[in-house]
Formats: structure tokens, sequence, C-alpha cells
């Protein structure tokens, strides 16, 4: 018997199991940095494996570690547990228990597919050379659960070589999923520039001053950063640039002026971003120097672009191929949406699935953070089996 076919068989025994752990995720919905229920639901279930498990990394998140019979690769597969603000209109009957609580962006699917995923590796502890990490990260809407977890010292408890994601898509058919390599889901920077803009001071008969009134620099810094964005933005992958809550105070009686704005820039090649940033920054340092004026900058995202490996990719999308059949992987695809999955990417090449959850035949259609948002449970198996495979796949490459 071949490891594919094991697991698809273990993988089929343990399908009510699956459900039963997803709805009840689905019923106990909790939002960002308030996942206490679920993490000590997912915690549970992993100890219970035999896992080590640590959790309250970055507040709630959740980390179990499956150490093999050998040493060898650390790889990491990565699921979501918080819940959007928005009541639930299914009327099934795992529905929300908590009111203005909704897991309408899928995330019990995810974190029911690889608390699945580990108890499947488990049985497979004394093959295993080298150890699965399993983490469940808090406050993925917000998309700040990834960076507060990396603050809070998870780099101290894991090192990946490899990283595993998915996340659910309503546009895509249950059977079907997204798995390539390059750039999947965009980034998203937002950066708040805060000037202080000192008063030109106005002598009669005497020359203009090099000051600028807040105003004006307004108008040339917004001119001036579109005009950049759109002579560097030079490719085919598009970008989205947008300034915006751009408020303008003039100064006066010795008071310097204030101007605020926050730009957000979004796209799919980190190298692009990298050099937009940076001349996003000189070029507002720039116009406000010839105004004599100060600027402060405060970071609130730095998200890059989610980018698949092509390594980590070709062996999830072998596990696609054996699992859904090549027909069913879809190779091109791009979210216009960013992902805090991107920082582990950053450090550790990975790879993000996206799993098709859409059937018109039985009613589910709804996209994500809709009332009635629901998904084909019959596609969940089919990613534990993908993700399974693919982590057995990379610790023997």
């Amino acid at each position: 018997m071949s490891t594919t076919t094991g697991i698809g068989q273990e993988v089929a025994a343990l399908k009510d199991k699956l459900v039963e752990l997803r709805r009840d995720l689905h019923a106990h919905p909790e939002l960002a940095f308030e996942e206490t229920w679920t993490a000590a639901t997912l915690s549970g279930k992993l100890r219970g494996l035999g896992l080590n498990v640590t959790e309250g990394i970055g507040g709630t998140g959740v980390l179990g570690i499956l150490e093999g019979a050998k040493p060898g690769k650390t790889v990491l597969l990565r699921a979501e547990m918080d819940a959007v603000d928005m009541d639930e209109t299914t009327g099934a009957a795992y529905a929300s228990q908590n009111a203005g609580r909704n897991h309408c962006c899928g995330h019990d699917i995810d974190s029911a597919v690889v608390a699945t995923a580990a108890e499947v590796l488990s049985q497979h502890k004394d093959e295993i050379a080298g150890n699965i990490a399993f983490l469940f990260q808090p406050a993925d809407e917000p998309m700040r659960g990834v960076k507060r977890m990396i603050d809070d010292g998870l780099w101290d408890h894991v090192q990946p070589d490899a990283a595993l994601a998915l996340h659910v898509e309503p546009h895509i058919d249950a059977g079907q999923a997204v798995v390539m390599s390059g750039p999947i889901w965009s980034s998203r920077d937002a950066i708040v520039f805060k000037l202080a803009v000192p008063m030109p001071s106005f002598i009669s008969g005497g020359p203009r001053p090099k000051t600028k009134d807040t105003v004006e620099l307004a108008t040339e810094l917004v001119a001036a950063l579109n005009d950049l964005v759109a002579q560097e933005a030079q490719s085919d992958a598009p970008v989205n640039f947008r300034i915006r809550k751009l408020t303008a105070e003039q100064g006066g009686f010795g008071k310097p002026g204030s101007l605020e704005f926050e730009v957000n820039l979004g796209l799919y090649d980190n190298r692009l971003r990298t050099r937009l940033l940076s001349s996003i920054d000189a070029k507002v340092r720039e116009h406000a120097a010839a105004a004599e004026a100060t600027v402060e900058a405060e970071v609130d995202y730095a998200l890059p672009t989610v980018e698949n490996d092509p390594r980590v990719a070709a062996a999830l999308e072998r596990a696609a191929n054996q699992t859904i059949g090549p027909a069913n992987v879809i190779r091109d695809w791009r979210n216009p949406f960013a992902d805090d999955i991107s920082l582990i990417f950053d450090r550790a090449p990975g790879c993000m699935m996206l799993l098709g959850t859409r059937n018109e035949a039985k009613g589910i259609k709804e996209i994500w953070h809709t009332p009635a948002f629901d998904v084909d449970e019959d596609a969940m198996p089919l990613a534990v089996q993908m993700l399974s495979t693919a982590a057995l796949d990379l610790l023997r490459d």
C-alpha cells in the first residue's frame, strides 16, 4: 500500500470526526485575539495526540509539534482561528451560538483540517524523520496575528524548513484547488505620514519665503506620489496605490501647520514593493525638506506579497494531482487581498493552497463575509489528504 493510498483511507476514516470538529468550531466563533475557547479546544486535541503543545503565543496562538522517530527537517502547517463580527443567517444546526460572531471566512474549516492532519500524521510518527509543526494563529482577519506571535518568540519554538497553509475559496467548486508557484495574494502596506509645516513668514516687499503653506504642500505631495507610482510601477502585475485620510491644517500665531495622510500599497512583486516603499518615503521627505517641514512615519501594516515557493508548491501539486486529479488543480490565480502568512513565508519557503468549497447543487454559493456563508464539507477531507501527503513529501525532499 502506497503512503498516498494509506493516507486517503486514514482520512476517510476520520471524516465524521473532521466534520464534527469543524461544526463545533463553527458554532463557537470568537473574534481576533479573543479565541480562548477555540485555542483550548485545538490545544486539547493536539495534546490528546501526544504532541508537544505551547499555548498563549501572541496572546491566544497555539503551536503543536509532532516529533518524528528520527531527526530531520521541520515542516509547518498553519491555520487561522478568528471569526468575523457579523450575525449568521444560514439556519444550520451548527450555526453560530455567539451573537454577532460568524465564521464566514472559513477559518473553522482551516483549523479543523490542520488539526485533523495532525491526527493523520501522528499515525505515521514512527516513519517520520523530522518534525511537523501545527500552528493555529489568532487575528488573521485584521492580519496582525502572525506578527504578534513572531514578536512573542514564535521562532524560539520552531524554525521551519518549509511551510504549508490553506484558505477556503468560495469562488471555486468543491473538488478543486488552487496550487501554484509565484505570487498568489497581494502585499499590503499602510504607512501614516505626519508632517509639521512651519507657516510662511511673509514680509511686505520681501522675497517669497522658502516654506509652503500646508494645503500647497499637500497638493504637491499627492501629485508627486501618484506620478512616482505611475512611473515606477511599469509591469503587467497590477499595483493598488491610494492616499487616504488626508487632513491638512494651517498653522498660525507661532504654531506650525499639520499634514497627515495614509499611503496604502498593494501589489504582487516583492522586489517592486521594496523599491516603491523606499521611493515613496524618499519623495515625502524631499518635499518636506523643501517646505522646511519635519516628518514622522508610522507603519501600520507591512505585509509582503504571499509568494509560493516553487519547490514547496511542487510537493503540494503532486499531492493535489494524486488526490483530486490534475484536471482539478488550478495553477493560475491571484487574490487581491493580503494574508499575514506572508511573514512566515518571508522566513521559510512556503505554499498556500486555496480550497474550493462552492457547490451550487447544494445551495452553497455565498462568498466570504456574508451572513449566509457556508461550505461543502466534502471538500475538507481532500484538504487533509493533500496537506498531509505534501508534508511527508517535503520531509523526504
